[in-house]
């Protein structure tokens, strides 16, 4: 699994017009950056329970929990899609530097804050360098703190963009007022975006110019990056035929068909799919379902979305089939 130097210290929505305030991404936004980083997969389960997959995880499964063959009510099946064939991938990468020692990431200029007798208050600051430029902070602290006025307690709880500044006046009688309030910490700052670049020349020269442009923010390095293009280029430069989603069908109290399986596979399953018509035959992992209660809640539909397992599995440490050194070994990323 990929341990991130950085992370969260560029989540800021860029764009729109200059005197609009450049806020963070929201908690969906940024499990979706690190999800992505990782080439993993976030989902929530039947119970409702956040699950976090990384992208090793479908290579650990090989053996099937079911079997289809024709026996779905329904299939999606695609070949040589936009969305499935690419053979031209482009992953940018943001590399970023981190301070050796701490600097100012904010201070207060011409204004004060005041704080009335036995009240607290919290300010939010906004870390930026001498051109007025977001930044992140490492180890940030609050310092060189002066009153006009009074005193009180300041607490600094850092954030990747910014800090929550805690001012607690604990006189009865007294206003407290601050004019003067640094915080400092080690500064985080964006090196500018860097594209990794991977490209099969012969599937470009078969099948046309696809191309796919992956941003992951809390990618830093351009090596790392690149590992990423090589492997969606690897998969995905070749054609081939797809099965995107199967749908099932049974009553939902009495049962029959396929209901055993409506009720025990998951996202997370493998199952084997076999399709005459296509002349389809692979193996998939379920990443996502949908299920509908129709006729009186007695007409049950299962929908389950699918992901093609890989067709080599990577070697495996102690597995009976995978673990074979020189010839037969292939690496995961």
């Amino acid at each position: 699994m990929l341990t991130l130097n950085l992370a969260g210290d560029n989540w800021v929505r860029q764009g729109g017009y200059s005197d609009q305030e450049k806020d963070t991404f929201d908690v969906y936004r940024g499990i979706r950056d690190i999800t992505a980083a990782e080439r993993g997969k976030f989902y929530f389960d039947r119970e409702g329970k956040a699950v976090f997959w990384n992208r090793h995880h479908i290579l650990d499964k090989d053996t099937a929990d079911a079997s289809f063959d024709d026996a779905m009510t329904d299939m999606k099946y695609t070949f040589a899609s936009l969305d499935q064939t690419k053979n031209e991938i482009i992953v940018t990468c943001h590399p970023r530097s981190v301070g050796a020692a701490p600097t100012t990431l904010w201070e207060l200029k011409d204004a004060v804050i005041r704080v009335a007798p036995g009240e607290r208050r919290e300010v939010y600051v906004k870390y930026k360098d001498e051109k007025d430029k977001r930044i992140g902070g490492k180890d940030v602290t609050v310092e060189d703190v002066e009153y006009f006025q009074g005193s009180c307690t300041v607490e600094v709880e850092a954030k990747a963009n910014g800090a929550n500044l805690v001012f607690k006046n604990e006189s009865e009688r007294t206003e407290a007022i601050v004019e003067q309030c640094v915080v400092k910490g080690r500064k985080i700052v964006d090196e500018g975006q860097m594209d990794a670049r991977s490209i099969d020349q012969t599937s470009i020269t078969y099948f046309g110019r696809r191309t796919m442009n992956i941003n992951l923010p809390s990618i830093d390095d351009l090596d790392q990056a690149q590992y990423i293009a090589d492997f969606e280029r690897n998969r995905r430069k070749t054609p081939f035929g797809l099965a995107q989603m199967i749908t099932l069908q049974s009553h939902a109290e009495d049962g029959g068909a396929r209901h055993a399986d409506q009720l025990g596979l998951t996202i997370g399953s493998l199952i084997e799919l076999q399709e005459t018509q296509t002349d389809h035959d692979g193996t998939y992992i379920i990443i996502g379902e949908a299920h509908e209660l129709a006729r009186g809640g007695k007409h049950w539909t299962t929908s389950w979305y699918l992901e093609p397992q890989v067709e080599t599995l990577p070697w495996k440490l102690g597995h009976a089939t995978r673990s074979q050194l020189e010839r037969g070994t292939r690496l995961a990323y």
